[in-house]
């Protein structure tokens, strides 16, 4: 048999990707699944239906647990752990009151999601499959932090459950190996579209009742791109320099941590990119808000752009 199309049609089988919506948003829920020791089985059939099939199962699977995770459907989470002890130990705030599971009943919570599959050897491995849920956690102002979540899991009678999970919060990053883990998933720059998710005209709201009260500017951090970058995406122990901007709205900002480490970080100047008026006040008067630089996503796919 030539193992190497084996290997390269059991790689093919095994890579895809999923996308559902919450809202107006889609996630995009990232399947990279790696490559397991090639069994006897699956050397006899190395692109059979069951194993596609479980494959999407389990994507299911992870799909419907972080979609109640960011619902705060804590009936369904407990359901889909092994047991209810497990789940009482391992997941963040939960409790059982009346018969009721629930958690997290404030903001931050997560509201979007990128996961990555890693099917262990053989029928779900020895200790289970694994997988990595990183969580975009919406804060009561315009912004955004990490959540990454690891789990394992197995197939029981029921279906998959989970039997092991831990959450980190990557709200402080503070060298190139903390940025890297809170926002390159699967060999691509990933981050939720503050655009998209209207905080442009939340900023734009609050800036314009700012000025009218003659408060302070809640939102000086967005003005311009090195605060906007550190404040974004959550930078600690360096130091911030915009190294270019262009008449477009467009700028680079450099940040070298702490530890000597560093990051480039593409931004747009979203108020010079949205000619739309912002919302009318209660008094119907309306007004244009200062410079809101937001992250350049599409420049930020480019890996190779952030190599130093």
């Amino acid at each position: 048999m030539d193992m190497t199309a084996v290997f390269a049609a059991q790689k093919k089988r095994i890579q895809n990707i999923f996308s559902w919506k919450r809202g107006r948003i889609v996630t995009a829920a990232v399947l990279v699944v790696l490559l397991c020791a090639l069994t006897v089985g699956l050397m006899l059939n190395p692109v059979g239906e069951k194993q596609e099939e479980q494959t999407e199962e389990k994507l299911r699977f992870l799909n419907t647990y972080a979609n109640a995770y960011c619902d705060r459907n804590g009936d369904v989470v407990a359901g889909l752990y092994i047991d209810e002890k497990t789940a009482l130990e391992s997941v963040l705030l939960m409790e059982k009151v009346g018969g009721t599971y629930t958690f997290g009943l404030s903001s931050p919570w997560p509201d979007e999601f990128h996961y990555v599959l890693t099917e262990e050897p053989g029928e779900g491995g020895t200790d289970g499959d694994r997988a990595e849920i990183w969580y975009y956690v919406w804060m009561s102002d315009p912004h955004v932090t990490v959540w990454k979540e690891k789990l394992r899991f197995t197939e029981t009678a029921d279906g998959y459950r989970v039997t092991d999970s831990d959450i980190r919060f990557l709200d402080s990053i503070a060298s190139r190996t903390d940025f890297d883990e809170a926002y390159l998933i699967a060999g691509e720059y990933r981050f939720t579209d503050y655009e998209e998710r209207g905080f442009l005209e939340d900023i734009q709201v609050q800036t314009e009742y700012d000025r009218e009260n003659g408060g302070v500017d809640r939102n000086a951090a967005y003005r311009s791109p090195d605060t906007a970058a550190v404040w974004i995406f959550n930078l600690t122990g360096g130091n911030a320099e915009t190294i270019s901007t262009d008449a477009d709205g467009h700028a680079t900002v450099r940040y070298i941590f702490g530890d000597g480490s560093s990051v480039v970080i593409p931004l747009y100047n979203a108020t010079c990119h949205n000619t739309a008026e912002i919302s009318k006040d209660a008094d119907g008067g309306t007004g244009t808000a200062e410079d809101v630089w937001f992250p350049d996503l599409e420049a930020w796919k480019d890996y190779n752009y952030y190599i130093m």
